[in-house]
């Protein structure tokens, strides 16, 4: 009859709606599955990564632990080093009745001195470098004292190249020089005032404008002049 034909067709619709819904749950049941597959996965990875990062920590705690030994053991060596190189010294000043620098003791004081503008000039590219917009200002202060900032690539210095044996060849070969060759050797010094003002980056833009020299007492430091 007509009645149970509506009803049939009400049926079949519902039917059709319902089945909609199952696939729709279906799928939506798949993808939350794929989802804390992936999601359990990562975290077995996290895992892993953490257990390894803890040995690494482990290892590097470790390390740092028998380094800072390994300086304590050196302090005392270093100390009676100071003491023998002091002693030493008097001893050579006696021998030649004088009571200024000899020419070995100016000697090393320049290689430390050229040593500190090597690990300065390293230590301050490497900053510039995690720092980029400091470098206009350093540049300004670096320029009023006609001295070239260093990068990266020069900061290493020349003579971390050589060999112990053309370093140990150079030291003799100065060594062996005369007083009055090593104080005309011996260079200016630049001094450079490093205070930084919180306007430095705007200063820079008027480099040109200021005195080529600053006076400063604070934050001051020697650079040998290449």
């Amino acid at each position: 009859t007509g009645e149970e034909y509506e009803e049939k067709l009400k049926l079949e619709e519902e039917k059709r709606v319902a089945d909609e819904k199952y696939r729709y749950k279906r799928r939506q049941i798949k993808e939350l599955q794929e989802n804390l597959q992936s999601m359990e996965k990562d975290f077995h990875i996290v895992l892993k990564q953490e257990a390894l990062f803890q040995e690494q920590k482990k290892e590097k705690e470790a390390l740092i632990l028998q380094l800072n030994k390994d300086i304590e053991e050196q302090k005392p060596k270093l100390e009676r080093v100071k003491k023998q190189c002091s002693r030493l010294s008097r001893e050579i000043q006696s021998l030649k009745k004088t009571k200024t620098e000899t020419q070995e003791e100016r000697d090393i004081d320049l290689r430390e001195l050229k040593s500190f503008n090597r690990t300065f000039d390293k230590l301050l590219a490497d900053v510039l470098e995690a720092n980029p917009d400091l470098t206009t200002a350093f540049q300004m202060y670096f320029h009023q004292s006609d001295l070239e900032l260093p990068t990266v690539g020069s900061a290493g210095g020349s003579q971390s190249s050589r060999s112990p044996s053309t370093q140990s060849s150079l030291a003799s070969t100065r060594s062996s020089r005369s007083a009055s060759s090593g104080s005309s050797q011996a260079s200016s010094l630049k001094v450079i005032d490093l205070s930084l003002s919180i306007n430095a980056p705007a200063e820079a833009a008027t480099v040109d404008a200021q005195p080529a020299s600053r006076a400063g007492t604070s934050d001051i430091f020697k650079r040998k002049k290449s």
